[in-house]
């Protein structure tokens, strides 16, 4: 595909996506959504939408971050460019993220019309593949077009870090709201267990130490937390999942020093 047309679409459906998504959260009455006096029991008899998985309203303010970093992202693309030798030579945006974008994007913005016609279980099938799309884009990104300089990493990887994050937590939510069996403590308890063990694989195990991945998974958690106090199952997991990835980035930090100052100690 022409590069300038890849570009091109990828502002349609970034401008596109982000309108898709503040249309559905401010007309929407069936969004997660809960207040400091929300439980299960009185929320069952409002138009918001509660499980064992739904965090505090404020923690979708991270959507807004991502939004940010989207509309960054397309006006960065335009200035990324092919560089390095003969055999590395490629466009970052065009070879490596290419269309696969604007699939995870037109999929995104699929999911929050269907949320909007309140088509649960196919709105979470259809976050299911976007976030496939997106987890290759950072596959492709991490093993095959490596980024080329700090502003690449900043404004391009990181950007589907965070995407990847809010998408892989949006899923869990869109079938707990979708299939209303599975909001037990015990269920919930068990895919929360396996958020923080992703997150702490990210930031520690995983080849390209991914902070931000696993920063947006602990302000989740903050959120879970902070609205499952009459859940104390819930509740305690998710305390013990901020800490344990918490403690994980703050060894990767660490870690990351230690290597660059050896690395300086070498070279000198």
């Amino acid at each position: 595909m022409n590069k300038i047309l890849l570009k091109s679409l990828n502002v349609v459906v970034c401008l596109l996506l982000i309108g898709a998504s503040i249309f559905t959260l401010l007309t929407s009455k069936s969004f997660p959504s809960n207040s400091e006096n929300n439980n299960a029991t009185n929320a069952q008899n409002s138009t918001s939408v509660y499980t064992y998985l739904t965090p505090a309203t404020y923690t979708f303010g991270i959507l807004f971050v991502l939004y940010f970093w989207l509309v960054i992202f397309i006006i960065y693309q335009w200035f990324v460019d092919e560089s390095g030798g003969d055999s590395e030579k490629y466009d970052l945006v065009a070879d490596g993220v290419s269309y696969y974008f604007i699939i995870a994007g037109i999929l995104f913005i699929a999911w929050f019309i269907l949320w909007k016609f309140k088509l649960y279980i196919i709105a979470a099938i259809v976050h299911v593949l976007s976030f496939a799309a997106i987890v290759y884009i950072c596959y492709l990104i991490d093993f095959y077009y490596y980024t080329k300089g700090f502003l690449e990493n900043l404004f391009i990887r990181k950007l589907f870090s965070i995407w990847a994050a809010c998408s892989l937590y949006a899923i869990l939510l869109s079938f707990w709201i979708a299939i209303p069996a599975l909001d037990t403590i015990l269920l919930s308890v068990i895919v929360l267990v396996i958020l923080i063990i992703i997150g702490l694989f990210v930031v520690d195990y995983y080849p390209n130490r991914d902070f931000v991945f696993s920063l947006v998974i602990v302000w989740i958690l903050i959120g879970v937390a902070i609205c499952s106090s009459n859940a104390f199952p819930v509740f305690t997991i998710t305390v013990l999942g901020i800490g344990l990835i918490t403690g994980g980035i703050l060894k990767a930090i660490v870690n990351l020093y230690i290597e660059q100052h050896r690395s300086m100690d070498i070279l000198g």
